[in-house]
């Protein structure tokens, strides 16, 4: 008896072993690579006329992991109370704690968030469609998302107007959310008749009211968009993704600092127009603003020297009609409040940096010369003395010098660089001082850059055929060389769309177009706050390989 209760407990400790094993993947076999596919539905996808629906199921072809499914479930219209969603394996339940209503179209969405066990998500996008009523809305919005950061999670949402829409759409739920494909290809349909705003997000697991400026957005090109009967299609709706502001430009903090205040903003400023003017202390006696200097590498900060202050006595800081890098104006800030701490200057003006770098190479004969300086400098000769240009190393060039804000100077040349050239800018700051007195002593610098040998480059051409009303006079076409090496170029198409672009880099070149619909020659991504428009836009994934000494003729694109 003994030898047959130990033989059971052996076959009984084998079967266990067995059994526990049989749970994982089967050794040595194929790495699971796919993720689950939809099966099947209940009630079926489409289905219309329902009536008491309490329970509905999914049925995926292998098991899902039910952390994939915790939180991913999301229904239009948006029902009082959540669902709850069990997992059973390959089935995917979710029990609805309140009746839906009548004459509706329900989606429930898992979007692309579903994935097995191997973490392989699925390979479409899970969505369940169904009515209340005797059909489904059949509205639908379709387009494309551009600048997809690598290993990002990318939805485009869409909210329906109810009266009128809030100032800013992050703290609303969306009423509808599409998942994004790789190629960045979306489809929104099932929509009922109504106005709609739309928003892109892109993040590791973008959701509504917890987006931060470190995930991705991009608003539309059009503030609104209107299905307005039940069949319409809203086709290339696009959108161009970039780190965006989630708040309004304000003034956060002044620091005094070594001789100077340095004024600290939540949002990256833009260099043009910052002038004294723009700024106001009050105290118990008057205050001038003396300097004002903005550094790209600081770009959130200003830097102001004003006068006089007392030491350890409390004043107030306002600025008017400053714009950030968005083209957002801070019209009037709220006084900021500071105790000014006397902490003298005692160090000369020094060049920071310039532009060209030193030792540049293949810098473009059209380059604007700048000068930076750690604070405002005040030179002791005419600017034409402290400042040469030579071709070379001996012989002088025109250039016309002058202060493009407190602590730029710019080198304006008289001519255009000459191609496959070599230069330097002598900067001479011995004898030069600050606001402080500080002065510089035996302070010789020199900058040395090649220009571009235009013998390197190549020609592309072609025609720019319009699909849609837009104004050619108002569109840019961009050509980007890809590669570690950044170069660019650009222009615009002429009455008929016929474009030129003849100074390229031998190399590869995707392609992008923009309508400048503002003049202002840059790409205006809009705004979260308030909410406002994008200019329309497109990249094409095409490559256009560029030669040397050669043309690339008849590169046409539609837009």
């Amino acid at each position: 008896m003994r030898f047959i209760a130990l033989s059971l407990t052996v076959i009984f400790i084998a079967c266990g072993l067995a059994g526990c094993a049989a749970q994982g993947p089967p050794g040595g076999g194929p790495v699971d690579s796919e993720g689950p596919r939809l099966l099947s539905t209940l009630p079926e996808n489409g289905a219309t006329n329902l009536q008491n629906v309490e329970r509905i199921e999914l049925l995926f072809s292998e098991p899902i992991d039910p952390r994939s499914a915790e939180g991913a479930l999301q229904v239009t219209p948006r029902l009082k109370s959540k669902p709850i969603v069990h997992v059973q394996r390959r089935r995917v339940i979710i029990n609805l704690s309140e009746s839906l209503q009548a004459e509706r179209t329900y989606i429930f969405s898992f979007s692309r968030n579903l994935r097995d066990y191997q973490q392989n998500y699925t390979p479409q996008e899970i969505r369940l469609a169904f009515s209340t009523g005797d059909s489904l809305d059949d509205g639908s919005i379709s387009g494309q998302v551009f600048d997809i950061p690598p290993k990002t999670k990318v939805l485009v949402w869409l909210f329906l107007q109810d009266q009128t829409f809030p100032d800013s759409l992050l703290a609303s739920e969306p009423d509808f959310s599409v998942a994004v494909d790789p190629t960045g290809h979306y489809a929104a349909s099932n929509l009922p008749v109504g106005v709609y705003r739309a928003l892109a997000v892109a993040g590791t697991n973008p959701r509504p009211k917890y987006l931060t400026e470190e995930d991705f957005c991009a608003v539309t090109t059009v503030p609104d968009v209107a299905l307005a009967q039940r069949h319409d299609r809203i086709t290339d709706l696009n959108f161009r993704l970039s780190r965006m502001y989630q708040s309004r430009l304000r003034l956060t903090s002044v620091t005094p600092a070594t001789g100077w205040l340095e004024l600290n903003f939540n949002h990256n400023l833009s260099d043009s127009g910052l002038h004294p003017q723009k700024f106001s202390i009050t105290g118990t006696s008057p205050v001038k603003i003396a300097k004002v200097w903005w550094d790209e590498e600081r770009p959130a900060q200003v830097n102001l020297i004003a006068q006089p202050l007392a030491d350890k006595k409390d004043y107030h800081l306002k600025v008017t009609n400053l714009g950030d890098d968005r083209r957002e104006l801070l019209k009037e800030s709220p006084a900021v409040k500071f105790t000014y701490l006397a902490r003298p200057d005692t160090i000369p003006p020094k060049l920071a940096r310039s532009v060209p770098p030193q030792n540049s190479r293949d810098v473009p004969t059209g380059t604007l010369l700048f000068l930076h300086f750690t604070e405002p400098p005040i030179f002791p000769d005419t600017l034409a003395e402290c400042v040469t240009f030579f071709s070379g190393d001996s012989v002088p060039v025109d250039i016309k010098t002058e202060f493009s804000d407190d602590n730029t100077l710019a080198l304006r040349p008289k001519q255009e660089l000459i191609p496959a050239t070599a230069y330097k800018i002598r900067l001479s700051m011995t004898g030069a001082t600050d606001l402080a007195g500080n002065v510089s002593r035996d302070s010789l610098s020199e900058i040395r850059f090649t220009t571009l040998d235009h013998n390197l480059f190549g020609i592309v051409s072609g025609n720019i055929v319009l699909t849609h009303s837009a104004d050619l006079r108002s569109l840019w076409i961009e050509a980007v060389l890809e590669g570690e090496r950044p170069f660019s170029a650009r222009t615009q198409p002429d009455s008929l769309g016929n474009y030129l672009l003849p100074q390229l880099l031998p190399g590869k070149y995707t392609f992008r177009i923009w309508e400048d619909r503002d003049g202002n020659g840059r790409f205006d991504f809009g705004r979260l706050l308030p909410y406002q428009p994008s200019e329309p836009y497109r990249a094409y994934p095409q490559t256009v390989n560029v030669r040397s000494r050669w043309e690339t003729a008849e590169v046409n694109w539609s837009y």
